[in-house]
């Protein structure tokens, strides 16, 4: 073994020349405030290649600096004054390797990626400063929402090397003869995932910090570009699509950044439904980057909204052609390859021709195995083709290898999201029996049991869900359902009392309280007179709605519409229109669409195509 282990060793130390590169060390260089919640993964991930981990904190108040010395990092105070490039040079002041690292607290760097690393450090002659891919998640939890960007990543020890920029810093080197190349190594990057965005308050210093930029240099197309992003992340889409296209006119064509201001034009054009100013940029964009997959994945898109349907196959088709985009290009992952198949697959479904829809989900499932929305469709797929549940259940496990006990979980998520209630209970008991996600999975079982109206066995089922369980409020909400739906008036007050106490925003614990006045013939009271609060109370009423539905209680459905009469919305009786429709009730889908049209002048696209179906 030690022999294999030295021979290993060997190899990573002997660049192309053949000479072993014995003095090649790494400094990983961070700068770091209030990031005890990541910095140690981030750690993890870099410290079996790191000669040493420089971190540089610009005033946490938790315990980052903490858990970074349990890592062995040199730990360095830097007095913040709202400039990221003047705390970037000094972490790179304090390195004492002849090679940089850069990451963030809320980075993870791939280990599966090292080799290549080691290859660039132990090799002098590949070049100078390195870019790497930055896979960044977003929403509320990492998974399947994740957006590309390229940064500089690895770099020189040398003084000709340093940041410049108040604000998403860039390297800027020294002289002419500095080389950069593009890398496919990889690193996650946490810091967009919502929670972390609000908790480091990150949107109010960096539009802060990018207007003090702005003020020096009013026409500078890359801090347009940037605060661009700020407006959009914030939902200022106006004032977003402004930036973006000052950006556009002023900038460089060549200029790295530059796909990027395209895309987001086009995403804000689609987004106001202008999307012949859409398909302008479009052309733009692939006239100048040719194999922009991801433009010519908007486009498939825009063909499929205006009913272009050959178009869009066509397009998506395309998408697959092309593949995935070079990474300077790459923004929306998968564009050339599992999306690309699963949007195929869609249109198809549409069609009602459910055989080259499943081959797409099989596609799109073959190049990416866990990509769940395919999984689902699959599943509805199957729901289509037979009505018997023994049949469903036959075909759909020839689909899956259950071998692999992680597919009784996908089975059970299938068949939940077709309501197919029952097998989806006998997958959650397999997959719990299989020790497969065991707390989720109880939460599902529980859930199947009250959707089939096994009320008193879900009440037992959801009793085993603890307060760390991130269901829980999920879990409390649906006993309260149960109890409700028995008519158990004292055990509802007990869950409601539960509910209050985790319910941040309370507009949950205030909806189901009104509610269970309602059943009791108690005064209700009025959640909200103002139309944006009511607007917060709907979807929550809607889903209420729907569980009634869903279980056929139709007297408790007739109590609960009472809900609506708590709020002041606009938008209510077309929201309830898209329940009707998604139950089969069409003509009182239909007839509710009208009351929004005569009382309040309002209809949105999906009532609309809700209309146009009923005519034809």
């Amino acid at each position: 073994m030690v022999g294999v282990f030295f021979s290993y060793l060997l190899s990573t130390l002997i660049n192309k020349t053949g000479v072993i590169n014995l003095n090649s060390t790494l400094s990983v260089c961070m700068i770091v405030k209030n990031e005890a919640k990541n910095i140690g993964r981030c750690l993890r991930s870099i410290s079996h290649v790191a000669d040493e981990i420089i971190v540089v904190d610009t005033g946490s108040i938790d315990n980052t600096k903490e858990i970074a010395k349990q890592y062995g990092a040199k730990i360095y105070d830097f007095k913040w004054i709202d400039d990221f490039s003047k705390a970037r040079n000094y972490s790179l002041s304090k390195a004492t390797c002849n090679w940089i690292l850069v990451l963030d607290g809320d980075d993870e760097f791939e280990k599966e990626d090292t080799n290549k690393l080691l290859n660039i450090i132990n090799n002098s002659t590949e070049g100078d400063i390195f870019v790497f891919n930055t896979i960044c998640y977003v929403g509320d939890t990492p998974g399947i929402e994740k957006i590309m960007n390229v940064n500089v990543r690895l770099f020189k020890n040398s003084p000709d090397i340093k940041y410049q920029g108040r604000i998403h810093e860039g390297v800027i080197p020294g002289n002419k003869n500095i080389i950069t190349k593009f890398v496919d190594i990889r690193v996650y990057h946490y810091g967009y995932l919502n929670s972390c965005v609000k908790e480091q308050n990150k949107r109010e210093r960096n539009m802060r910090i990018l207007k003090k930029e702005l003020k020096d240099n009013p026409n500078n197309p890359y801090w347009l570009f940037c605060i661009g992003n700020e407006y959009f992340a914030l939902n200022q889409l106006e004032k977003s699509l402004e930036c973006f296209l000052s950006s556009y006119e002023k900038g460089n064509i060549k200029d790295i950044y530059m796909p990027k201001v395209l895309i987001r034009i086009i995403m804000i054009y689609d987004i106001f439904d202008q999307l012949d100013k859409a398909l302008k940029y479009i052309d733009k964009a692939l006239d100048h980057y040719p194999k922009y997959t991801d433009v010519e994945f908007i486009r498939a898109g825009i063909y499929k909204k205006l009913g272009y349907v050959t178009k869009a196959i066509r397009s998506f088709e395309q998408c697959s052609k092309l593949g995935e985009p070079p990474s300077t290009l790459s923004f929306i992952i998968g564009v050339g390859s599992y999306k690309a198949y699963y949007e195929l697959g869609n249109i198809f479904y549409e069609l009602n021709d459910y055989e080259e829809a499943l081959k797409f989900y099989n596609q799109s499932l073959l190049v990416k195995s866990d990509f769940h929305p395919a999984i689902i469709k699959i599943g509805a797929v199957f729901t289509k083709i037979y009505t018997d549940p023994e049949d469903i259940k036959n075909n759909i496990e020839n689909f899956f290898n259950l071998n692999d006990p992680l597919n009784y979980s996908n089975l059970e998520e299938i068949l939940f999201s077709a309501q197919q209630y029952q097998l989806s209970l006998y997958y959650a008991n397999c997959a719990i029996a299989n020790n497969v996600r065991v707390p989720y999975m109880t939460f599902k079982k529980a859930m199947c049991m009250y959707n089939l109206k096994m009320y008193e066995d879900a009440i037992k089922e959801f009793g085993k869900i603890n307060s760390n369980n991130p269901n829980y409020l999920d879990s409390q909400v649906t006993l309260f359902m149960c109890y409700l739906s028995l008519n158990k008036f004292q055990d509802t007050e007990k869950v409601l009392s539960i509910i209050e106490k985790i319910d941040d925003h309370k507009n949950i614990y205030k909806t189901f309280l009104c509610l269970n006045n309602i059943f009791q013939s108690k005064d209700k009271e009025i959640l909200s007179e103002d139309e944006q609060k009511s607007n917060e109370y709907l979807p929550i009423i809607i889903n209420v709605l729907d569980a009634f539905l869903n279980t056929k209680e139709f007297d408790k459905f007739e109590k609960s519409l009472e809900l609506l009469n708590c709020i002041e919305s606009s938008s209510a009786l077309l929201e309830l229109a898209k329940l009707y429709s998604k139950h089969g009730l069409v003509q009182i889908a239909v007839n509710e669409i009208k009351r929004s049209i005569n009382t309040f002048n309002k209809l949105d696209k999906e009532c609309a195509r809700i209309l146009y179906k009923s005519f034809h």
